[in-house]
């Protein structure tokens, strides 16, 4: 009878537990979500000028507005094609309109948020089952993806240009064109072979981050398909 007892207090701890976890995530997802709304509203207000986008419109290249118009389309789906792939992977979320939603929000915080970091908390709103740094470091896995390809060869771009308008040293050019190729071959490595993750220095700053629930996030990076890395690089 004592141990019955026993296991019916546990169970009513843990459910007051839960339900108290459950309540207090509610409300910072709730205050996300005030804060983006308010943030974009504000934003709005203080920096778009409404009669200068008309001025705008009005003297542009109508072929070439046109043309933006469109490529913005093709952009947010390209956006959403890798965080639908990421989440999938990486969170087990299927969800559609979820996977649309985040993003949507994801977008929102950015926009007014330095560096764009409302990014990474406005994505995790629509998975409140999810840990908050569990979708920021799927966020950062998502964006990372577009900031390598576009360092290495805006990298590769500017060697002739400092070559053939700032006249510099061919061979200091070939030098940096061959670092440029090394540094983005170990990165390329890095995900591709989970012998770079066991090194000393990813075990010294495993050493450094104490909490399992923290620890467990990041090994997400460890743990990337090769699949889903030539999706998103080729995307």
């Amino acid at each position: 009878m004592h141990l019955t007892r026993s296991v019916i207090n546990e169970n009513e701890v843990s459910k007051n537990n839960y339900a108290a976890t459950s309540a207090g995530k509610k409300i910072i997802y709730n205050l996300i979500r005030i804060f983006i709304a308010a943030g974009l509203i504000l934003f709005i207000i203080l920096h778009v000028n409404i009669s200068g986008i008309f001025l705008a419109i009005q003297s542009a290249n109508i072929f070439l507005l046109i043309l933006a118009f469109l490529l913005t389309f093709v952009n947010l789906f390209l956006q959403y094609w890798k965080w639908e792939l990421t989440c999938k992977s990486l969170l087990n979320e299927s969800n559609k309109k979820k996977i649309v939603l985040s993003l949507f929000y994801g977008l929102s915080g950015g926009v007014f948020t330095p560096v764009r970091v409302g990014e990474y908390f406005g994505r995790a709103i629509e998975f409140r089952e999810k840990s908050i740094l569990k979708v920021s470091v799927a966020t950062f896995i998502d964006k990372i993806f577009p900031l390598v390809i576009l360092v290495f060869f805006g990298s590769i771009s500017c060697l002739p240009f400092l070559y053939l308008y700032y006249r510099m040293n061919i061979y200091l050019a070939v030098i940096l064109f061959a670092a440029i190729i090394m540094i983005f071959y170990l990165l390329t490595q890095m995900f591709l072979k989970q012998k770079y993750w066991d090194n000393s220095f990813f075990s010294f700053v495993k050493s450094l981050i104490k909490k399992e629930s923290v620890r467990g996030s990041f090994k997400m990076l460890k743990n990337l398909q090769k699949k889903f890395i030539l999706q998103m690089t080729g995307i």
